[in-house]
């Protein structure tokens, strides 16, 4: 997993084919120290899915539960998911609460302008 932070969002590109019990804690536990470090959290998280081909609901519990404690502030948004993690995301109804982009670049122009 990689993480760059930009102005108003941070990328995550998710770079493992599972999103499972075995990867999800690793995530759960680099996006809490990174998410919690930071003063402010950013305005968005765009997680990267382009090459993961199975999410189990591990995977879907990790990404609630970073983004439960700063939803009022940080949006997520996902992109580069294939057609059957778009299926679970679907399945699940949580396609209706976040919103997926084809890729990384569309979703960053998504993403609310900071205004100072």
């Amino acid at each position: 997993m990689t993480i760059q932070d930009y102005d108003n969002y941070m990328l995550v590109r998710y770079e493992d084919s599972r999103f499972d019990s075995r990867t999800a804690p690793v995530f759960r536990k680099t996006m809490n120290a990174r998410i919690g470090k930071k003063i402010a959290p950013p305005k968005a998280v765009i997680l990267d899915l382009h090459g993961v081909n199975f999410i189990d609901l591990s995977g879907l519990g990790a990404i609630l539960s970073v983004m439960q404690p700063v939803q009022k502030k940080t949006k997520l948004l996902l992109c580069g998911a294939e057609e059957n993690v778009r299926n679970i995301f679907s399945v699940t109804h949580l396609d209706s609460i976040f919103k997926m982009y084809q890729n990384a670049e569309e979703a960053a122009k998504a993403v609310p302008m900071t205004v100072n």
